[in-house]
């Protein structure tokens, strides 16, 4: 009985139970009729068919409870399933949907209400493709469209429907973005599935921000360095160039093709410094390229002081190179040709200046103020060394007799023809002919013994004689002469250098005394 009770409820087979009843009653009625009138082998085959009857309906009710009891077994695991799928769907990250062969929404998942959350749920189901384009395109949907614009994006979506190989990218209402993926199966059905990728999009759109920005800074730092008075380099920490400007072309306009291809082929510095040395940019350089290379790189960005180097095109600059704190190496070059010019005029000058205030400005040999100074320095020296140093004292004969006949113009370029001749007689560094005062001259002779003195004086007296200067009212001698006062003396610590000048100023005035035209040698003599 129960599992007749069980086919009739899963089966919804209401007839079952007049059925049997009527099987019953009908053996029921061929008993009685068997047992009232009929013999007893009739009575026996009436008996046999009511049994066998009650006998098949049984086994058929029970077959048919079985299939029943499968069949609800059945219908249970489907709606399980169905609810595990639902409950699966529904837990996707994506929003899910699914149209028959007629585009109309069979099955959807809580991420699709989620995202769009206008849809009326009643009306989702059963609805078609365009219809529910047409219910969620809202005024001004697409972002910005015109109702025309809007009726072709629904057109395009339709036409496009299921046919694309790859994600859609699509703007929600909400403001969000989604992936959406169709397919179309062998049986017509479509399935969409819509992944939100706002947060990726925001990144890219970030990302793409970041990039321009980042372009835009090094536009500007181009730009900036290209405009500074300085070339500039930047070189990563495997030493290859990464970065140079406008103005370190200008100062090397050689090296442009050459610099290009160092950052394309990533060409490192040394690679570089070989390269100019090569093409004759390094003048210091040259016999000696890997000695120099050696020195550059040994000393590349650990000095603080500049490298000096000219460039081809004349120009000298200041080259500063330091590490920066990943590795890298920064070269800045800076034009001080402008200084350097400038140093060497002023070393100039005052190279002329000392030249003016140590020389005599008539007769172009030293003046009094270094004559002063050589023989002090000199005296000391020869004290230390223990040698002797000499001294001329020279006077011209009569010479206010030779202005008064000739003028003082002619006196001015007879003292400067005078001390050609002394210039002319001195041969060794550190000897010096010095214009005295007026018409006198001196001649310091350093480790110059007095013999050899003597011969120096002695030149000095024949040089003047072959210079043939006229002077007419010399009482001496129709032509220009000399007299001279030679001294030596070897310095001992505590003496004086006045001692060697007096010794020589007597000796020339004992020269004069004597009849002028001629030396004499001082009486103390070392």
């Amino acid at each position: 009985m129960k599992h007749l009770v069980e086919f009739v409820r899963a089966t919804g087979v209401r007839w079952l139970w007049p059925l049997l009843a009527g099987v019953l009653a009908a053996n029921m009625a061929l008993a009685v009729l068997a047992f009232a009138n009929a013999t007893p082998v009739i009575q026996a085959v009436v008996l046999t068919i009511a049994a066998t009857t009650v006998i098949g309906t049984a086994l058929l009710v029970k077959l048919l409870a079985r299939t029943a009891l499968s069949l609800e077994e059945a219908r249970q695991d489907d709606e399980a399933a169905y609810l595990h799928l639902r409950e699966a769907i529904d837990e996707m990250p994506a929003a899910i949907e699914l149209f028959d062969e007629q585009d109309r929404v069979v099955v959807y998942n809580r991420r699709m209400e989620e995202m769009y959350p206008q849809l009326e749920k009643s009306m989702v189901l059963g609805q078609t493709f365009e219809e529910q384009l047409r219910s969620t395109a809202q005024p001004g949907w697409p972002e910005g469209a015109t109702p025309v614009e809007q009726e072709a994006w629904i057109n395009q979506r339709l036409n496009e429907r299921g046919a694309t190989d790859g994600p859609q990218l699509q703007r929600l209402p909400d403001g969000d973005w989604a992936y959406l993926y169709e397919t179309r199966t062998t049986s017509g059905w479509v399935a969409t599935v819509r992944v939100n990728v706002t947060e990726m999009i925001r990144q890219r759109e970030a990302l793409d921000l970041a990039r321009l920005q980042a372009r835009v800074a090094d536009i500007r730092l181009r730009e900036a360095t290209d405009a500074m008075p300085a070339g500039l380099e930047m070189y990563d920490t495997e030493g290859r160039l990464a970065f140079y400007n406008q103005q370190l072309l200008q100062m090397y306009p050689e090296m442009a093709q050459a610099l290009e291809l160092a950052v394309e082929k990533g060409h490192t510095y040394e690679d570089l410094l070989r390269f100019s040395i090569r093409t004759g940019l390094v003048p210091e350089a040259q016999g000696r390229e890997d000695e120099y290379v050696v020195e550059v790189m040994n000393s590349l960005g650990i000095s603080d002081e500049p490298r000096v180097v000219a460039t081809p095109s004349g120009r000298w600059l200041h080259v500063y190179e330091k590490r920066t704190r990943s590795g890298g190496v920064v070269s800045v070059r800076l034009d001080v040709t402008a200084s350097i010019e400038a140093g060497r005029a002023l070393a100039d000058a005052n190279e002329q200046l000392a030249r003016l205030s140590t020389t005599d400005g008539l007769t172009g040999v030293a003046n009094r103020r270094f004559f002063d100074l050589s023989l002090s320095s000199e005296w000391q020296r020869s004290t230390r060394n223990r040698e002797p140093l000499s001294l001329l004292m020279i006077d011209i004969d009569h010479f206010k007799l030779y202005n008064d006949r000739y003028g003082h113009l002619a006196g001015d370029e007879c003292l400067r023809r005078v001390a050609q001749v002394l210039d002319d007689c001195i041969r060794r560094s550190g000897e010096v002919v010095a214009r005295y005062g007026g018409e006198e001259f001196a001649v310091l002779l350093p480790g110059t013994n007095i013999e050899a003195a003597v011969m120096i004086a002695q030149r000095c007296l024949d040089g003047t004689v072959q210079a043939s200067i006229p002077h007419a009212d010399s009482p001496t001698s129709p032509r220009l002469t000399l007299s001279i006062g030679v001294a030596t003396l070897v310095p001992v610590p505590g003496s004086n250098s006045t001692t060697l000048v007096e010794h020589a100023d007597i000796a020339l005035y004992e020269a004069k005394r004597a009849g002028r035209a001629r030396l004499q040698r001082a009486s103390a003599v070392a």
